[in-house]
C-alpha cells in the first residue's frame, strides 16, 4: 500500500519551519523559511477546509514580514528574488490582452458541464500519470516527474465533498526542497487529469527553485493537460470520458474569459452601450483591480499552451525545448513579457486564439448535432 502524504506530517512539518523562523537571524534566509511556512500552512488549511483559504493567524503575520522584506530594494538586489503578485500592465499589452479574452470568449458562450462515468482509483491515477510522463521521452521532464511521482508521500489525496471545489494544487517547500501535491479525489478521470497538471508544476519547480512566482507558471499545467488528452486518447483509454473533460475545459474558458470581459466592461466608466463595444482602454487602466489582470494573464497562458502544444505535434524536441525555456523563464512584473524567442510573439497569440474560437464553435456544433 503507498505511504500517500497525512495531515500528522504536514504538522510535524509545520512546527519546525515555524521554530526555525523564530530563530533565524538572517533577513534572506528568513524569508525564505517563511514562505516554505506559509507553503505548510495554506497545505494544511487545504487538505483540511478544502481550500476554503483566508489568511489569519500565523500566515498572515509572516506573510506581511515576508512582501516587507521583498519589497526592500537591498535585500532585492542581493539575492535577486522576487516573489511576483501584480502583472505589468500598460495600455498596448492591456488593449492586446483584451484582445485575446474576446476571441476566446466568442468560442461559445453556453457552459458545459460533463458528467464523467468511469471510476477510477488513486492506483490507476498514479500509474496513469507516470505512463504518460514517460511517454515524453523527455529526459529534463520525465526524469523529474518520475521522481515527482515515486515521492507519494508528498503528494496528498482529499475527499472532494462539494462537485465545484476545484481540483487540486501544488505547494512550494523551499526548505526541504520539494512541491507538495494536492488532489481532490472525484474518483473518476479527472483525478488523472488534476495530478498530471500538478505534477507539471512541480517539474518547473525543480526546473527553477526560486522565490520567483511569475504569472505564467500555469502554462506547463496546460500544456501536459493537452498532451495527456491525445496520449489517452491514442492509447484507446476512455476516450469518451476524455471527449468529455477536453469540451469541459474549452467551456471553463470561454467562459472564464466571457466572465473577466463582462467585468471589465463593468468598471466605473465604462457602463455605457458605447463603452462596451469599444471600451475605453486608457479609462481602464486607470481603474482595473489587480486579479482581473491577473485573469487576462491567465487567458493569455491558456493560449500560450495551446500554441506549445501545436509546437510539440509538429515538431517535438523543438517543441518541449521551448517549453522548457519558458519554465525556467525570469519573468517580471517590471515590464512587458516577450515570447518571441519561443514562437510565441503577439501576432501568433491572436491568431491562435481566432483558431480556438473557431475550433470550439465547431465543437459545440457537432456535439449539439449528436445529441439530436
Amino acid at each position: 500500500m503507498e505511504n500517500y502524504g497525512d495531515i500528522k506530517t504536514i504538522r510535524k512539518r509545520k512546527r519546525y519551519l515555524k521554530r526555525l523562523y523564530r530563530q533565524c537571524q538572517n533577513q534572506i534566509e528568513r524569508e525564505t523559511i517563511g514562505w516554505s511556512l506559509i507553503a505548510n500552512i495554506e497545505l494544511l488549511h487545504y487538505y483540511t477546509h478544502l481550500g476554503n483559504f483566508s489568511v489569519t493567524g500565523d500566515i498572515g503575520r509572516i506573510l506581511n514580514e515576508c512582501v516587507v522584506l521583498i519589497r526592500d530594494i537591498k535585500y532585492k538586489k542581493l539575492n535577486g528574488i522576487f516573489r511576483q503578485d501584480e502583472p505589468y500592465m500598460d495600455e498596448n499589452y492591456l488593449s492586446f490582452l483584451m484582445s485575446l479574452a474576446n476571441y476566446v470568449a466568442d468560442g461559445n458562450l453556453q457552459r458545459f458541464e460533463s458528467q464523467i462515468g468511469n471510476s477510477f482509483d488513486r492506483t490507476s491515477a498514479m500509474n496513469g500519470a507516470k505512463h504518460f510522463y514517460a511517454f515524453l521521452q523527455d529526459e529534463a521532464i520525465s526524469s523529474v516527474a518520475e521522481q515527482i511521482l515515486s515521492d507519494t508521500s508528498s503528494i496528498y489525496f482529499c475527499e472532494c465533498r462539494n462537485k465545484k471545489d476545484h481540483l487540486g494544487s501544488t505547494f512550494f517547500d523551499y526548505i526541504f526542497h520539494k512541491p507538495y501535491i494536492c488532489v481532490l479525489e472525484h474518483h473518476d478521470l479527472r483525478d488523472l487529469f488534476t495530478l498530471i497538471r500538478e505534477c507539471a508544476l512541480g517539474v518547473k519547480f525543480y526546473m527553477k527553485e526560486d522565490l520567483h512566482c511569475d504569472s505564467f507558471q500555469n502554462v506547463c499545467a496546460y500544456v501536459m493537460e493537452e498532451l495527456a488528452f491525445s496520449y489517452f486518447e491514442t492509447n484507446e483509454t476512455h476516450r469518451e470520458d476524455i471527449e468529455l473533460l477536453k469540451k469541459q475545459r474549452e467551456s471553463d474558458f470561454t467562459g472564464y474569459a466571457n466572465d473577466t470581459l463582462m467585468q471589465i466592461h463593468s468598471l466605473p466608466g465604462q457602463q455605457n452601450l458605447k463603452s462596451f463595444f469599444h471600451p475605453n482602454v486608457n479609462e481602464i487602466l486607470k481603474v482595473i483591480p489587480r486579479q482581473l489582470k491577473k485573469d487576462l494573464v491567465e487567458i493569455q497562458a491558456y493560449v500560450m499552451a495551446r500554441g506549445l502544444v501545436q509546437q510539440i505535434q509538429f515538431n517535438k524536441e523543438l517543441g518541449l525545448e521551448h517549453l522548457k525555456t519558458l519554465m525556467r523563464m525570469n519573468i517580471s512584473n517590471e515590464q512587458r513579457p516577450d515570447f518571441e524567442k519561443i514562437g510565441l510573439g503577439d501576432d501568433v497569440l491572436l491568431t491562435l486564439a481566432q483558431e480556438m474560437s473557431m475550433r470550439s464553435k465547431n465543437v459545440y456544433s457537432r456535439y449539439h448535432e449528436k445529441k439530436r
